[in-house]
């Protein structure tokens, strides 16, 4: 594989079509970052990626939030590993506090992610 450097253009383009996984600077403030391991900070990126297009697939819950729809196996396929890492990297944004979910029919759980409320994220 030949690398080469980036060019301006090339910078230019990956802001508008979104070509970088979004991990947001709210998981790196003080009381979140020691709480989070890196992998599940990528982890939560991933999720925010698939979050973000909750909209075009109509996954808006009664209250009007966003919430994703992914099976253990989705999540495992994302990130390259079995489903017994995806379960510790839930755990560790669950007791973060930036994940949460909610039961919908029988057998569905909608995803939400969470941000602090107190800080300005865009």
């Amino acid at each position: 594989m030949h690398l080469k450097p980036f060019t301006l253009d090339e910078i230019k383009r990956f802001r508008k079509d979104e070509k970088f996984i979004l991990i947001p600077r709210y998981l790196y403030r003080e009381e979140l970052h020691y709480v989070i391991p890196q992998r599940s900070k990528f982890f939560y990126g991933v999720l925010l990626e698939k979050y973000i297009l909750s909209e075009k697939k109509n996954w808006i819950d009664e209250d009007g939030l966003p919430y994703i729809l992914c099976s253990r196996d989705e999540m495992g396929d994302m990130m390259c590993c079995g489903k017994n890492p995806i379960a510790i990297m839930k755990r560790h944004l669950r007791q973060a506090g930036v994940y949460k979910t909610k039961l919908f029919g029988s057998r569905t759980w909608r995803i939400y992610l969470l941000h602090p409320d107190d800080e300005e994220i865009f």
